[in-house]
């Protein structure tokens, strides 16, 4: 695949629906390698998405151009914060705390970010409180966004601090040089 803005986990499916998002014409994905996929499968997999109400063909639109629906952005943001990763880059010597007081009649919420941030490698530092050495901004606003918490969730950067010694060996972590 030679698209810069697709995952090698990606189907067919999310291409497409990737392709939509981006407004770009399907001729583009018409005219794929056909080591990736042929045009049967990729007539298929429309027929599919357009059956589950992913996409749409508006009446107006040029030939080629399919619509995003609703049901397939929720799609699209359920695939994306399945797959989501933290990049582990050399340690800059700060802490990432995420912190949060989600209601509690948002239970399911709150126990499904409690998941997804040890999922992506937090410490559970306390009750509501997650610790990670590495740059997680974007990571955290795409959760928040998708869970719909976001003024709930609090991210804080601090430097080095005292008796984070454990942390730094629970993370294999090398201290940065100045």
């Amino acid at each position: 695949m030679k698209y810069r803005y697709f995952d090698k986990e990606d189907t067919l499916s999310d291409l497409i629906l990737k392709f939509a998002r981006l407004k770009r014409d399907l001729s583009e994905v018409l005219t794929m390698d056909p080591d990736d996929y042929s045009k049967l499968q990729i007539r298929r997999t429309l027929y599919y998405l357009k059956q589950k109400e992913f996409i749409a063909y508006p009446a107006r639109a040029k030939a080629g151009r399919v619509t995003l629906t609703t049901l397939g952005i929720r799609w699209l943001n359920q695939i994306s914060f399945e797959r989501l990763r933290i990049k582990q880059t050399p340690w800059d010597g700060k802490w990432r705390l995420v912190m949060f007081d989600v209601p509690e009649q948002w239970l399911k919420v709150r126990h499904t970010l409690r998941r997804k941030l040890k999922q992506l490698g937090f410490y559970h530092f306390q009750r509501s409180v997650f610790i990670l050495p590495y740059d997680c901004r974007k990571e955290i606003d795409l959760i928040t966004e998708y869970l719909k918490i976001t003024p709930f969730v609090h991210l804080l950067t601090t430097e080095r601090f005292l008796g984070d010694k454990q942390l730094i060996i629970k993370f294999n972590l090398h201290l940065p040089r100045n």
